[in-house]
């Protein structure tokens, strides 16, 4: 994940920042799980059913995952994606597949 940015500008690569940028994320995945995943429910905000917030916010973590970052660390957020993803199947793979190809092909 940390050579993306470089990579596309040609810039260094600027280990502070990019310090910094892990803590962010890591605070703000904690955050997410604290708030969002707190409930024992399946999804976002204490519901049994897939939503629109949910959709939303695996958009953004799936990202996380197309450009390296490892969340397998973060269980609640692992095991909510599993859930998500699997109620969006098959068009799910379908989607992240072509994705994680174009990702492959820029590098």
């Amino acid at each position: 994940m940390t050579a993306a940015i470089p990579k596309i500008t040609g810039k260094a690569i600027n280990a502070t920042a990019v310090q910094d940028s892990v803590t962010g994320v890591e605070n703000m995945i904690k955050q997410f799980e604290d708030v969002f995943l707190a409930k024992k429910s399946h999804y976002i905000g204490g519901s049994n059913y897939i939503s629109i917030a949910d959709l939303l916010a695996l958009c953004e973590f799936e990202q996380m995952n197309l450009l390296g970052y490892d969340l397998s660390s973060h269980e609640k957020v692992s095991q909510w994606m599993v859930r998500c993803r699997g109620k969006l199947e098959p068009h799910y793979s379908e989607i992240t597949e072509t994705l994680r190809q174009l990702g492959e092909s820029a590098k």
